[in-house]
């Protein structure tokens, strides 16, 4: 427990993360006043490196070098995923003038037919690279990675709806999920004494606690907070790239 540590180690830590807690919360502050656009990116950033880390979990190394092609054609099937339901996602959003921008009426008419159309060239060329040898593999990796996609895409194109729905319902849930992040270290740190579960040795029971009545209160000031101004309620009919307008 945090509280047994040695005075010196346990402060250096708590330093540590004090500062780079607040250089985090800071960005995202920068990223949230930048605008939906780039909550967006945001989003992106981060489920694309929740893929590469989640298809690393079953990777082997030494399979994948018999086999050219195998990690570009997870990728391309990221990224055919992520244009259908990105796409999707903001064709429910934006307002029909938005919608008549060359970008979109190439991108989002027949949407349907496109991802079908390009999903089908990957698995096609999938079924092509599969070798003697390496079908277990090959196809245990094809299923992990439509598991992954399913997963992280899907909820992707929920985040997306959200920021574009109005921010609150992007930068409220964040903010709280921070608070209670923050306050079980705090309450742990000072005051944990009974372990909370042996898979993390360093959590207990009043840090959870204490997480949880803080984050309730947290969350109802926030939204008070929030629920005045045009900019956090209001929705985003239009796709713009301009910063902090």
């Amino acid at each position: 427990l945090l509280v047994d540590e040695d005075k010196s180690k346990k402060m250096s830590s708590f330093w540590t993360r004090f500062i780079g807690t607040w250089v985090m919360i800071f960005s995202f502050f920068i990223i949230i006043a930048a605008g939906h656009f780039y909550c967006m990116l945001l989003v992106l950033f981060l489920i694309t490196a929740i893929f590469k880390e989640l298809l690393a979990i079953k990777r082997k190394k030494e399979r994948e070098h018999k086999l050219p092609y195998f990690r570009i054609l997870n990728w391309y099937f990221f990224t055919v995923t992520l244009y259908y339901v990105l796409s999707r996602a903001l064709k429910f959003n934006m307002d029909q003038l938005s919608l008549r921008r060359p970008l979109f009426q190439l991108l989002g008419d027949r949407l349907a037919f496109k991802a079908f159309s390009l999903y089908m060239i990957g698995f096609v060329t999938f079924v092509l690279t599969l070798k003697k040898g390496n079908y277990r593999y090959q196809f245990s990796q094809f299923g992990w990675a439509h598991m992954v996609l399913l997963f992280i895409t899907v909820s992707s194109s929920f985040f997306v709806h959200n920021i574009y729905a109005g921010l609150i319902w992007f930068f409220l849930p964040c903010g709280m999920i921070i608070c209670n992040d923050v306050m079980a270290y705090m309450f742990g740190f000072f005051f944990g004494r009974t372990p909370l579960i042996s898979l993390s040795p360093k959590k207990t029971w009043e840090g959870f606690i204490g997480a949880f009545i803080s984050t309730l209160v947290f969350g109802y000031f926030l939204s008070m907070l929030l629920a005045p101004y045009p900019f956090f309620i209001c929705s985003q009919t239009n796709l713009t790239a301009v910063p902090f307008t």
